[in-house]
This record gives structure tokens, C-alpha cells and sequence, in this order.
């Protein structure tokens, strides 16, 4: 999670409603999703992260992807979260991220594609059981 954001606790119930989705685990500065299985087609999890605190010179956040019998195959993609600001301030409070990145099960980090947006995940061509998605 991008420094000065946090996800709400709903972020869990939202992620265990997708089908491969085995577990979800939130903490202050991350998302942890546990996969049960990957086929070959893509597989897109979102989720929505509130700006809690305004933090300068804020640092791309780490998106990781793994095996968890495996963890040294895994691909990783830095991202800054793009900043929406509420439309009305008097009913809005703190902004939202919909910011997306998309990844593949590819080791090298230069191979992997990134599309800026944030908190949604897209994963595919991992075909083993227990992926991570932190």
C-alpha cells in the first residue's frame, strides 16, 4: 500500500466474493490475496485505497506477484497511485485510488507490462495452486 493510504475492511469481503480468491489478508500497509488455483486466463482482483494522510515525495508502491511453494519465481511492478479528488469536499471525505496494474508470472521485471491506475491487480499464466498477490 502506498504510503498515506489505507484499505477499508470491506476491501476483504469485495475480494473473497471472486472465485479463485482462497483467502484475503489486510494489514496496515498491505493486501495479501491467496489464490486457490490460476487457469489460463486473466485474472483481475480490485480494490479501492482511501488517502487517509498527505504524504510528500510519496515512493511508487511495490505490486508482487508469486508462488507461494516457489516465492523466487515471482514478478514485482512498482506503481504510484493516481490521486482523485472528491467532486463535493463537504460530503467527501479523503480521496480515492482506482489505480490499476496489470502483470504477468514473468521473473524479469523489464518483461513485465504496466498499465498506471493502482489497486487493481491483474494476474495471469500462473498455474499453481496457492499464488500470492501482495
Amino acid at each position: 500500500m502506498p504510503s498515506g493510504f489505507s484499505s477499508p475492511g470491506i476491501v476483504k469481503d469485495q475480494l473473497m466474493g471472486n472465485t479463485f480468491v482462497k483467502r484475503v489478508l489486510l494489514s496496515i500497509n498491505s493486501v495479501t490475496i491467496y489464490l486457490l488455483k490460476m487457469d489460463s486466463s486473466a485474472q483481475t482482483y480490485s480494490l479501492t485505497a482511501n488517502q487517509v494522510e498527505v504524504v510528500n515525495n510519496r515512493q511508487p508502491a511495490v505490486v508482487k506477484v508469486y508462488d507461494y511453494y516457489e516465492p523466487g519465481e515471482y514478478a514485482e511492478v512498482l506503481h504510484i497511485p493516481i490521486i482523485h479528488m472528491p467532486l463535493d469536499e463537504e460530503t467527501t471525505t479523503g480521496s480515492e485510488s482506482s489505480d490499476e496494474v496489470t502483470t504477468t508470472s514473468s521473473t524479469a521485471l523489464d518483461e513485465v507490462p504496466t498499465k498506471h491506475s493502482m489497486s487493481s491487480v491483474e494476474v495471469s499464466t500462473l498455474n499453481q495452486e496457492d499464488t500470492n498477490v501482495t
